[in-house]
C-alpha cells in the first residue's frame, strides 16, 4: 500500500526540516534531501523498502538509475596497488558518537535501492560511460570506500554527490552508485549524512545535533589525513629527488651485463673456431688413414683421433657452460630492463597525475 508523502513531510516539518529534493526508483521514493530551518544542516533520509511513498518525476523529483560497478582495477590501484586495509583503518578512524548512535545488531531493513531489483533491469554500466565519467565514478567509489571506515560502527551513514552522480553507503555497509536523471550538473562535491526513516523517528529530538556531530567527526578525520598526507608527500619527494642517480646505477648494472655478454660471445667465437679446426683435423685423419697402413700406423691414427675427439668433447662442454652463463646473464638483463621500463613508465604516469593534483591545490589556495 502506498503511503502519503504529505504525512512524511509533516513528520520532517515537526522537527524543523524541509524537503529539498526527492529521488525515486520505480516511482517510489528512495531518498529525500532535507535542510534544517534551525541550523541550515542538511541530511539525506533513506526510505526502507517496506515504506512505499509513490512519486512521479517532476519538479525536484528525480529518477535514479543504478550504476553497475566494474570490479576491474582503477588507475590508482593499477599503478599504486590496493591500499592496505589496516593502514586505511588507522587513517580513517571511526567517528566517536554517543552510545545511542551505535549500529543495532538485529535484523535491519535496507533502503529501497537495495531491494527493488526490478528497478535495475537496465543499469548503467561503468564500461558504457565515457572516459571522464568512468574516472569520476571510480574516484567517488574509492573515496567513499575509505570514508566508510569512519561510520562502520554507527547507524548513520554517508553519501557523496558530484555532477549527476550519487554514491551512498547503505546500512549494511554496501556501496551503491546512481546517475540522477535530468538533474543539473553540479561541479562541486557534497558530503551528506544519511539516516533512514526508522532511525530518524527514533532520534527525532537529537537528529539535528547528531548530523552535526557526524559531519564534524568526519571533517576532523579529513583534516588530520590532509596534514598527514601533505607531510608524507613532502618526505617522499625529498627522499627521491635524486632518482636520476639511482637510475644511472641501474644503467651501469645493465651495461655490466651487456659487457659480460659481449665477452662471452667473443670467447664463444674463439672456441668455435678452435672447434672447427679440431673437426677439420679429424676429417683429415680420416682422409689420410690410407697412408698409414699397418698396425703401427693404425694405432697412431686411432690415438691421434681419440685425442682430438677428447679435446672436441671438452670444447663442447665449455661451449655449453658459456651458453648457459650467457643465457643467465641475458635473463637478468631482460628482467632488469623490463622491470625498469614498467616502473619508470608507471612513475611518470603517477607523477603526472600527482602534479596535476598538486596544481589543483595551488589553484584552490589562490581563491581561499
Amino acid at each position: 500500500m502506498s503511503l502519503s508523502i504529505n504525512k512524511l513531510e509533516d513528520l520532517l516539518a515537526a522537527n524543523g526540516f524541509v524537503p529539498i529534493k526527492y529521488f525515486i526508483i520505480n516511482n517510489y521514493c528512495a531518498y529525500i534531501e532535507t535542510i534544517s530551518i534551525k541550523n541550515a544542516s542538511t541530511f539525506i533520509m533513506s526510505i526502507p523498502s517496506k515504506y512505499k511513498f509513490k512519486l512521479k518525476e517532476g519538479d525536484n523529483v528525480y529518477k535514479l538509475r543504478y550504476i553497475e560497478l566494474e570490479t576491474e582495477t582503477n588507475t590508482a590501484d593499477e599503478y599504486a596497488g590496493v591500499p592496505d586495509t589496516f593502514e586505511l583503518e588507522k587513517s580513517y578512524t571511526e567517528v566517536e558518537l554517543k552510545q545511542h548512535l551505535l549500529r543495532k545488531k538485529e535484523n535491519e531493513e535496507g533502503n529501497i535501492a537495495g531491494h527493488l531489483e526490478e528497478g535495475y533491469k537496465r543499469p548503467v554500466s561503468v564500461k558504457d560511460m565515457n572516459k571522464d565519467d568512468m574516472k569520476d565514478i571510480k574516484n567517488l567509489v574509492r573515496q567513499i570506500r575509505r570514508l566508510k571506515l569512519c561510520v562502520q560502527s554507527i547507524s548513520y551513514k554517508i553519501m557523496i554527490t558530484y555532477k549527476t552522480y550519487m554514491c551512498v553507503i547503505d546500512r549494511d555497509d554496501t556501496i551503491e552508485c546512481f546517475v540522477i536523471k535530468h538533474h543539473p550538473k553540479i561541479m562541486s562535491r557534497r558530503l551528506y549524512v544519511t539516516c533512514d526513516l526508522e532511525l530518524y523517528y527514533e532520534n527525532t529530538e537529537r537528529i539535528q545535533q547528531d548530523i552535526v556531530d557526524v559531519l564534524n567527526g568526519i571533517n576532523q578525520v579529513l583534516n588530520k589525513n590532509q596534514n598527514t598526507h601533505a607531510r608524507d608527500l613532502q618526505s617522499l619527494i625529498k627522499e627521491y629527488q635524486n632518482i636520476k642517480v639511482h637510475s644511472d646505477k641501474v644503467l651501469k648494472k645493465k651495461q655490466e651485463y651487456q659487457l659480460y655478454i659481449l665477452k662471452f660471445n667473443t670467447l664463444l667465437i674463439r672456441i668455435s673456431n678452435s672447434e672447427k679446426t679440431l673437426i677439420e683435423k679429424i676429417y683429415n685423419i680420416e682422409d689420410n688413414k690410407e697412408r698409414y697402413k699397418g698396425m703401427q700406423g693404425d694405432l697412431s691414427t686411432i690415438h691421434e683421433k681419440n685425442k682430438l675427439e677428447d679435446e672436441l668433447i671438452k670444447i663442447t662442454n665449455v661451449k655449453k657452460n658459456i651458453a648457459k652463463n650467457m643465457n643467465d646473464i641475458r635473463e637478468k638483463l631482460d628482467n632488469l630492463s623490463l622491470i625498469m621500463d614498467t616502473v619508470m613508465f608507471d612513475d611518470i604516469v603517477m607523477c603526472d597525475r600527482m602534479l596535476r593534483n598538486l596544481d589543483f591545490i595551488k589553484r584552490v589556495t589562490k581563491h581561499v
